[in-house]
Order: C-alpha cells, then structure tokens, then sequence
C-alpha cells in the first residue's frame, strides 16, 4: 500500500515540475501565480513523502 503512495507522490512532484517550469515560461500574474502553485505542490509532494517513510 505504501508504494502506491509514493508512485502517485512521485506523480505530483511530476506535475508540480511542471507547472512550476510552465508559470516560469509564461507573462504576467497569471505565471506568477503559475509558478508559485508548482513550487508549493512539489514542496508538498516531497514532505508527503518524507513523512510517509517516518
């Protein structure tokens, strides 16, 4: 059970990349706040891994 928590994890950390990469491209309040939701949903992905393993 616990590798099908770290497979969709590692999953998030995918699409956190790459908004983050995609709001780091783009103009304007909208990349900015692009970016800034990729960057805290990776954050997040990694510490829910870090926390699973404890």
């Amino acid at each position: 059970m616990g590798g099908i928590f770290i497979l969709l994890s590692i999953v998030g950390i995918a699409i956190g990349l790459f908004l983050a990469n995609t709001g780091f491209q783009g103009q304007g309040l909208g990349a900015t706040a692009t970016l800034l939701v990729g960057i805290f949903f990776t954050i997040k992905e990694i510490l829910d891994i870090l926390n699973s393993r404890g």
